[in-house]
């Protein structure tokens, strides 16, 4: 989980309006955008859940290799963020950089098999480190997503991406009055965020991830 020094390659400029996308395009990172973009944290089956409310379907069948194509993957990824965009709204409109996986990969105007793919995700603990903020989503209600038993927290990217953050955007749905599910965002610092892990991984016997949470601290982070 080492950091090497490494900035992401690709990101996406979103423009904000209403908690709505006006439109987004990939750029090239650049020193501009240094510490200025937010990373997106999230498992793909959240994701999906938001897919279907939205009643959306995958447009290819799930083969024995994978369960999504790439390009059912960005649509898929693409709901979580019109999620994101709407759960911030009270940012006010604004243009933002955001890294969100399945976007900033590749190029995206490359074949989707490019090797970019693999090379940018041997940069994933740069690509959170050094962002301005990481927003971690799954799609229980009121998951605050320190829990063992948080479908996040069972990834095998989450450790490399929450681990030299500096700062957390919790994204928790909430249920409204009327029934509805409306996500709500929450800061905190990510060394708080780690310990709230590290003190739930303790409690649940998973030695391994109070571990790595204890040297993070230990360590500055």
């Amino acid at each position: 989980y080492a950091p090497t020094g490494s900035n992401p390659r690709w990101l996406l400029m979103v423009q904000i309006v209403d908690g709505t996308i006006l439109f987004s395009h990939q750029v090239r990172w650049s020193e501009e955008v240094r510490n200025r973009y937010t990373a997106l944290s999230y498992p793909m089956e959240s994701a999906y859940v938001l897919f279907q409310e939205a009643g959306l379907t995958a447009e290819a069948a799930p083969t024995d290799e994978r369960r999504f194509t790439l390009k059912d993957r960005k649509r898929i990824a693409e709901q979580l963020l019109k999620e994101y965009c709407s759960a911030t709204r009270y940012a006010g409109n604004r243009t933002e950089y955001i890294w969100l996986d399945e976007f900033c990969l590749s190029d995206t105007t490359q074949p989707d098999d490019s090797p970019e793919r693999p090379r940018e995700l041997g940069r994933l603990s740069d690509i959170f480190r050094n962002a301005s903020q990481v927003a971690v989503f799954c799609d229980k209600e009121n998951c605050d997503h320190t829990s063992t038993t948080c479908i996040w927290g069972t990834r095998l990217f989450t450790i490399g991406e929450i681990l030299h953050a500096t700062a957390v955007i919790r994204l928790t749905r909430q249920r409204e009055q009327d029934g509805s599910l409306r996500t709500r965002v929450y800061r905190e610092t990510a060394r708080a965020f780690r310990e709230k892990m590290q003190t739930k991984a303790a409690y649940d016997h998973r030695w391994h991830v109070y571990a790595i949470m204890q040297h993070s601290t230990n360590a500055g982070s």
